[in-house]
């Protein structure tokens, strides 16, 4: 793929997540096993949250990329972890950190605009655990991303890397 190409669909990609028709269906989607066609989602999110909590203590600072519109925020940060999560889209932050307010207000919730495809703005051996759902595909830079997310996580951290499935498994 040429360096104009990429760019091309990096600016495609962050159009669609900042349209405000996807962004709407957000604000009264409620992710439960009572709706079949979300089953997929609710059980791929209580995995890795039951993975963070095997594995790191209350309080524990975990960084999130590709977030969306903070559905995992709001479990991880009910759980008692401290939560940082990016996301390129400017108007899923925005709705995210709405979303989050008290915990926002608590310092203990942070939401940031940025690509996985650029250097993270972090320091170094900053995060627990650092998590992708469902956001992987729309990267360019793999490479790049994984060297940033080695740099940020501390020496002993967990990366969770949750893949979409599009499809209820019955």
């Amino acid at each position: 793929m040429t360096k104009t190409s990429i760019n091309s669909f990096k600016k495609n990609i962050k159009g669609l997540w900042n349209h405000e028709s996807y962004v709407k269906k957000y604000k009264n989607e409620k992710y439960t096993n009572k709706n079949p066609d979300q089953d997929h989602v609710v059980n791929r999110l209580k995995t890795v949250n039951k993975i963070l909590k095997q594995n790191l203590n209350k309080n524990s600072n975990i960084l999130e990329l590709g977030f969306g519109a903070g559905q995992s925020a709001s479990l991880f940060l009910k759980e008692g972890f401290k939560y940082t999560g990016m996301d390129i889209s400017e108007s899923l932050v925005n709705f995210a950190k709405s979303k989050n307010k008290k915990f926002v207000k608590k310092k203990i919730a942070s939401f940031y605009v940025g690509s996985m495809d650029n250097k993270l703005k972090f320091k170094n051996k900053q995060f627990d655990a650092v998590i992708i759902i469902g956001a992987l595909q729309y990267v360019m830079n793999l490479n790049g991303l994984m060297r940033e997310i080695k740099r940020v996580l501390k020496k002993d951290g967990i990366f969770i890397l949750a893949i979409t499935n599009s499809f209820n498994i019955t």
